[in-house]
């Protein structure tokens, strides 16, 4: 009976330290794109807004402000998105910041919304996508 409750003692902590290896995801991602094309923040805002309500995996809140000066999306397991849209005379600059923790490592939480919104923004607004951090521990 000893013998046995020591080998179901280690086996558990042999399973969980694996779990911890691949479940342990930290990304910290900030990028600015610079739009100069006929838009405004708040078409791009609305966009943004838009399809987080859509998500399959619906985030625990979606805030904003009416003129879309910040747009900030939080969850599940501690996922913050955050968006800055400044308007200036002849361009529109969205400042995006991110940060995640938790998560399967070989298939980042909110990785596939991130990818949507940014092919949103270079290919149909024609941002200039400038990255100022892309830290993560993603396994490739």
């Amino acid at each position: 009976m000893k013998i046995r409750l020591i080998y179901f003692i280690m086996m558990i902590s042999i399973c969980s330290s694996c779990t911890i290896l691949f479940y342990n995801y930290r990304s910290k991602y900030d990028a600015d794109y610079q739009i100069t094309a006929n838009s405004n923040k708040i078409e791009i805002g609305q966009y943004i807004v838009q399809e987080a309500k859509n998500e399959a995996k619906p985030f625990y809140s979606v805030d904003f402000n009416p003129d879309y000066d910040s747009i900030i999306l939080y969850g599940p397991d501690y996922h913050t998105l955050k968006y800055f849209l400044i308007q200036s005379d002849s361009s529109v600059t969205v400042k995006f910041d991110y940060f995640g923790y938790n998560g399967w490592r070989g298939n980042p939480p909110r990785k596939a919304f991130i990818e949507k919104i940014k092919s949103k923004l270079i290919d149909d607004f024609g941002a200039i996508e400038t990255v100022v951090t892309n830290l993560n521990n993603e396994k490739k």
